[in-house]
């Protein structure tokens, strides 16, 4: 591809992703590139999924994991796979250009974030390819509707964090806008489940109680009908 065609491309996919962003916003989602600000949004609600734990290679279409008490599935058509970078766990794709969607939430989640990136055939994180830039596609979707944005990775890695004003955030789907050999790659999702109010169940009376309640009504209508 020649400089004249990579400009064009590069062009194509910039005009998309405002048109994507456009498209989708909206004032219930909030999103944030900085984890640092993410997490101090979601305050002590944070837990998270790290992927140390993943085998490395094939892992299946679909996983059921857990984000500290949180469970979730998380899919994707062409089978995910497992990849270790000095000892970081990442979850990945089995196949270029394939999406990841997360869903199936077990517990009310108002916040959902992870680093994103792209990596080649062996698993090297890229910055870009011969058409520009690793372009993603990450949508979140709750109750009220969607906020999709689009995150191009600096430094070969990007953070993306969304905060719901409801707790009832439901997915988040990821996916490459780059037509080439990228891979999708996710690292240390975070999610912040919603607080549980619990109510105190109405206590029992005790047997003694009752049989204490139970005479005195006995007492109550043997006056009763004395007084008859």
């Amino acid at each position: 591809m020649n400089t004249k065609a990579k400009s064009i491309c590069s062009l194509l996919l910039l005009a998309a992703a405002a048109l994507f962003m456009a498209g989708k916003a909206r004032a219930g989602l909030t999103h944030y590139t900085d984890r640092t600000a993410f997490l101090a949004a979601l305050g002590a609600s944070a837990q998270f999924d790290t992927y140390d734990s993943l085998q490395a290679g094939n892992v299946g279409t679909d996983l059921t994991r857990l984000a500290g008490t949180t469970a979730y599935s998380v899919s994707s058509d062409s089978g995910l796979y497992g990849l270790l970078d000095g000892g970081n766990g990442l979850l990945s794709t089995s196949t270029a250009g394939a999406g990841v969607n997360f869903s199936g939430f077990s517990n009310g989640v108002f916040g959902i974030g992870a680093y994103f990136f792209g990596t080649d055939f062996n698993g090297g994180l890229l910055t870009g390819g011969p058409g520009g830039p690793v372009v993603f596609a990450v949508t979140v979707t709750d109750g009220d509707g969607a906020l999709g944005k689009v995150l191009v990775p600096v430094d070969a890695e990007g953070f993306l964090g969304f905060v719901s004003d409801s707790d009832d955030i439901v997915a988040m789907s990821v996916s490459v806008l780059f037509d080439g050999e990228v891979y999708t790659a996710i690292n240390d999702l975070i999610v912040a489940q919603a607080a549980v109010v619990t109510t105190p169940d109405a206590e029992v009376p005790e047997p003694g109680s009752l049989g204490l309640a139970a005479g005195a009504l006995a007492l109550l209508g043997l006056a009763r009908r004395r007084r008859a």
